[in-house]
């Protein structure tokens, strides 16, 4: 691996605090050969193929020491730390802010193996930022750095029954819906695998694949604080990628499908969008959509409908206890469980307070 280091940055030199704190301002991986100046700032990058000439590390900080001492160190997917034999960058000169960088061949480099890399980065020996990136095979498909998320509120808090969004690249020719329950485990010869440690990969049911995006059902019955996740298509394998899992991870589904509107509440009379122009109102009950409650009782398969009472089975309740607030007060939980019909989404029936002011609640 070669080490490149940045000059100095020329103007508006920082005062250094009493306490000599160095500031990070900027921390990330780029494709670009960064210039011997801070300025351009490069285009940052979290994915690398083989193809690919170099994955080159680029940082920025302010309020550097005279004789400050930057160093890294590289992981690779097996959690070997790479050799260098350039050791740490230089010694500060003079005090104020600088850029750094560092390169990793790609292309040729039998070191450069596939799946996701660390980089531990540390001043004056005390850590600095830990940054992470893939390498994959050319035209494969890629998992972008943490891109495993709840696909309600896109967020890392992921349980197994809940609904997940991938995001990454090359992952599927086109655009594919599933069309009916259960979920297909392929889609346009797509597949999801889930596999904990020690065991052998399940394959995941699939809402919808793309060039960008899978949405997927994170398996029942998982048991572990993590596993791993990874894609295979007609193109090959992506590297696996760490997804942490808890017990739940409630999130609700929101209009505006992006983790951030209201949540998809509707009136349990006429099933309605609950929004300001239906607003609801005390004592009402209302349908919640929500993912990640945990498992269910009777357990069912993930891709599976949620049961009916009918042709898709007895109703399945979530084992756990299931709470709602509404401005601060506790709602009347009548129902929660699988969405009948419906796999990966959970529906929670409630009442809402009967004293609860008019306004817009949380």
């Amino acid at each position: 691996m070669k080490l490149h280091r940045l000059s100095v940055m020329a103007l508006a030199l920082a005062a250094v605090p009493a306490d000599g704190a160095v500031q990070l301002l900027r921390s990330f991986m780029t494709k670009a050969v960064p210039s011997d100046a801070c300025s351009p700032t490069p285009t940052p990058a979290t994915s690398f193929s083989t193809n690919d000439a170099a994955a080159w590390l680029w940082f920025e900080i302010s309020q550097g020491a005279k004789g400050d001492v930057a160093r890294s160190e590289w992981f690779d997917p097996n959690g070997r730390l790479l050799s260098r034999p350039g050791g740490p960058w230089e010694a500060l000169e003079s005090p104020g802010p600088y850029c750094f960088s560092e390169k990793l061949t790609v292309s040729g480099n039998s070191a450069a193996i596939q799946g996701t890399w660390t980089v531990k980065v540390f001043w004056n020996n005390a850590p600095l930022f830990t940054l992470t990136f893939t390498i994959t095979s050319a035209g494969g498909p890629a998992i972008a750095s943490g891109g495993i998320v709840n696909a309600a509120s896109y967020s890392p808090a992921i349980s197994a029954g809940a609904m997940v969004a991938l995001y990454g690249q090359r992952l599927a020719a086109r655009t594919v819906a599933a069309s009916a329950v259960p979920l297909p485990e392929e889609l346009e010869g797509v597949r999801v695998e889930v596999r904990e440690a020690g065991k052998n990969p399940v394959r995941a049911p699939l809402y919808f694949v793309s060039e960008g995006q899978i949405n997927f059902q994170m398996p029942f019955g998982l048991t572990a604080s993590s596993v791993e996740v990874r894609v295979v298509n007609t193109a090959g394998e992506s590297p696996w990628q760490a997804v942490a899992l808890q017990a739940t991870s409630p999130a609700m589904f929101t209009l505006t499908m992006d983790g951030k509107g209201a949540p998809t509440m509707v009136h349990a009379t006429d099933w309605r969008w609950v929004e300001p122009s239906y607003p609801a109102r005390p004592g009402e009950y209302l349908l919640l959509m929500v993912t990640g409650l945990g498992p269910v009782k009777p357990a069912i398969a993930a891709g599976r409908p949620g049961g009916d009472n009918g042709a898709n089975g007895p109703l399945n309740y979530c084992t756990n206890e299931v709470t709602v607030t509404i401005g601060g007060k506790n709602a009347l939980v009548l129902f929660a469980g699988l969405m009948p019909g419906f796999p990966g989404i959970y529906q929670v029936n409630v009442q809402a307070p009967r004293d609860l002011p008019a306004g817009t609640h949380s």
